[in-house]
């Protein structure tokens, strides 16, 4: 459960991996929490996919991902070098 600011708002899947909710806004809150003490097949497939989604943002992903980023933007360049 999480409010629907900054990076939290880009991770959080509402209702796939947890809940989002409007800061300052304690009553919706509340109801998220009661809804996920009141579903455990809910709350642990959530947890599932939150967990699956976790997986992309390994360190090593992450890198490949960046590598792969540079390696592309600097490909024309080195082309152009070498003609």
């Amino acid at each position: 459960i999480a409010s629907e600011v900054g990076g939290l708002a880009y991770l959080v899947q509402d209702g796939e991996t947890g809940y989002l909710v409007p800061s300052r806004s304690p009553e919706k809150l509340a109801n998220r929490i009661e809804r996920m003490l009141t579903t455990p097949a809910r709350r642990k497939t959530m947890g599932n996919n939150a967990a699956e989604l976790a997986q992309d943002y390994q360190w090593g992903g992450i890198a490949e991902r960046l590598l792969t980023a540079f390696d592309n933007l600097l490909q024309p360049q080195i082309q152009r070098r070498v003609s």
